[in-house]
C-alpha cells in the first residue's frame, strides 16, 4: 500500500541523513590500516564481496564471473576452512551478506547493463563443508532498465537492498519484504547514492547504513 511505501521510504531517507551528518563532521583521528588476512588460495582469483559470520567463526566470499556455484568460507586469518556449492550458474556474483545464520550471495553485476534481471541465491544455515546444498533464489527487475549493483545489503530482519554503482551516482533499491521464489520481483527506488559504491553493510540496530 502507498503507506507502506512512505514509511519504507521515510525509513531509508533517515539512515541516508545519518549518514551524511556522520560524513560531515570532522575526522577527529587519523585511522591507521591494518591488514586482518591475505587472500592466497589460488582457487579465489577475483574475491568480490566478503561477509562475515559470527555465528560460523568465519568469513564468506566468492569469484566474481565465475560461473560456477561456490561459495569459500574463509578461517578469521584468511584460509580456506571449505566451500559451500549450489548447482547455479550465476553471471556476475558481486555481494555478499549474512543475516540471522542465512547466506545471501548476490549475482546483481551487470556492467553492461544487458541483465532483464539480477538474482539473489539465499542459503539456510551455511557451512563450508564441501557438500553441495539446496538453496532459494530471488529473482529481481529494475523498474527502470538494466542496473549495474555492487552492493547487497540485508537488515536482521531480512529486508534486502541493493546499490547500483554509477559514475555520476547510483541509486538504492528496496526488494518486498517478502520476495516470491515463484516469480520476478520488482525493486522499488528509495532514494540517490554515492558515486561508484561498491559495498555496504546494515550497522547494529538497523537503523543505519554504510556505504563504501
Amino acid at each position: 500500500t502507498m503507506a507502506r511505501v512512505r514509511r519504507a521510504v521515510s525509513w531509508v531517507f533517515a539512515m541516508l541523513a545519518a549518514m551524511l551528518l556522520i560524513g560531515l563532521l570532522p575526522s577527529t583521528a587519523t585511522a591507521q590500516a591494518t591488514v586482518a588476512f591475505t587472500i592466497t588460495d589460488a582457487r579465489i582469483v577475483a574475491s568480490s564481496g566478503l561477509a562475515r559470520d559470527v555465528d560460523g567463526d568465519l568469513y564468506w566470499t566468492a569469484n566474481r564471473s565465475s560461473r560456477q556455484g561456490v561459495v569459500y568460507g574463509l578461517t578469521p586469518t584468511g584460509g580456506v576452512r571449505g566451500t559451500l556449492n549450489y548447482r547455479a550458474d550465476p553471471v556476475d556474483v558481486e555481494a555478499l551478506a549474512v543475516a540471522n545464520d542465512t547466506l545471501y550471495v548476490g549475482d546483481i553485476g551487470d556492467g553492461g547493463q544487458r541483465r532483464s534481471l539480477v538474482t539473489v541465491y539465499v542459503f539456510d544455515n551455511p557451512r563450508a563443508t564441501g557438500l553441495t546444498v539446496t538453496y532459494g533464489a530471488y529473482d529481481f527487475r529494475f523498474p527502470n532498465g538494466p542496473r549495474d549493483a555492487e552492493s547487497l545489503l540485508v537488515s536482521e530482519d531480512g529486508r534486502i537492498l541493493l546499490v547500483t554503482k554509477a559514475d555520476g551516482g547510483g541509486e538504492i533499491y528496496a526488494a518486498p519484504r517478502s520476495p516470491s521464489r515463484e516469480g520476478v520481483n520488482r525493486l522499488t527506488r528509495l532514494a540517490d547514492a554515492p558515486a561508484m559504491v561498491t559495498d555496504g553493510v546494515f550497522l547494529p540496530g538497523g537503523e543505519q547504513i554504510a556505504l563504501r
